[in-house]
């Protein structure tokens, strides 16, 4: 106890250069981080990326240029990747070790980082809340949806979210609109840091493929450090057209996204017409499409719209 008193007398002796790691919500407690203001630099480590994840599995793909050569192998990790996340000890152990592993960082979580650390009791009431919004991921969402969804209180459903935010459990995504009030008050999405959670309490793993591509796809931009500008586009409701993923940089959009696992008859219009959309609202020249395994170039009202397995943008194209 009382280490940060410590690690401030020590860096302010300048004896060393000191290195801390633990759980976010003790290191970001406000105790913490009072105490030693002004005198750290805070680097988030997030689970591996895919580029981590195949080295971590033996294969190097350094360059995109490595890509091409090396596809068929990258694809056939990438299954387990999507499944099991990217916990480094997930990764490391056997199969049948993997989603025992999961469960552990899961609860402790649940049990450390959010019951203990606010003085919660309710853990049945927590992870059934958790399990409800990894279960509606990617989709529009609400603190009043979720209370009504599960009969909790608002306010009670309020901090969970917060706090779930707070141990990067969870980040949410907005609707973009150039008013800043309007952003706010719209209804959000929610997305797991690591598709082993979801997979692990929440669906069946085979029904919702796209939703767990869309999933790795957010988290990429947010270790791209793009977390900041990225957006979501929904101008018609929840019957309107969507575009998955906007970035802003210096105040502009300057590219769009959709996600799916596959583009087929049934959802070619869906997301081709969500995509076109947001081009024309802010001036791009087109956008991409990013789908399990399909590579080519789409021209819609002179709009040239790219569509790229996942496992390429994961790599740098895109």
């Amino acid at each position: 106890d009382r280490w940060e008193k410590w690690v401030r007398k020590a860096h302010d002796l300048k004896k060393a250069t000191i290195y801390i790691t633990g759980s976010s919500s003790k290191l970001l407690s406000g105790e913490v981080a009072s105490s030693i203001s002004g005198r750290y630099l805070q680097i988030t480590v997030y689970p591996l990326s895919f580029l981590e994840f195949l080295s971590f599995n033996g294969l190097e793909c350094r360059t995109i240029a490595d890509y091409p050569a090396k596809r068929r192998e990258i694809h056939q990790l990438f299954d387990g990747y999507l499944r099991y996340g990217g916990f480094p000890k997930v990764v490391l152990v056997d199969e049948d070790l993997k989603k025992e592993e999961i469960l552990s960082y899961f609860n402790t979580i649940l049990l450390h980082d959010i019951l203990a650390r606010y003085g919660l009791r309710n853990y049945d009431m927590l992870k059934k809340m958790v399990e409800y919004i990894l279960t509606n991921d990617t989709k529009q969402n609400s603190v009043h949806s979720i209370s009504k969804a599960l009969s909790y209180n608002y306010a009670t459903v309020s901090d969970y979210v917060d706090y779930l935010k707070a141990t990067y459990m969870i980040t949410e995504l907005r609707n973009y609109d150039h008013s800043l009030k309007k952003q706010l008050r719209s209804d959000v999405k929610y997305y797991c840091i690591d598709t082993g959670f979801i997979n692990a309490v929440s669906f069946l793993f085979s029904e919702n493929i796209g939703r767990l591509h869309e999933n790795i796809v957010f988290n990429e931009f947010i270790r791209r450090g793009q977390g900041t500008g990225l957006f979501y586009l929904n101008e018609g409701g929840q019957g309107g057209y969507e575009c998955d993923f906007i970035i802003q940089e210096k105040g502009r959009i300057t590219a769009a996204y959709q996600v799916c696992y596959e583009l087929h008859d049934k959802n070619m219009e869906r997301e081709v017409a969500g995509l076109v959309m947001a081009c024309k609202k802010f001036g791009l020249p087109g956008g991409t499409i990013i789908t399990e395994h399909q590579q080519k170039t789409i021209e819609v009202d002179e709009l040239k719209i790219e569509v790229l397995p996942v496992t390429a943008f994961l790599v740098g194209f895109g």
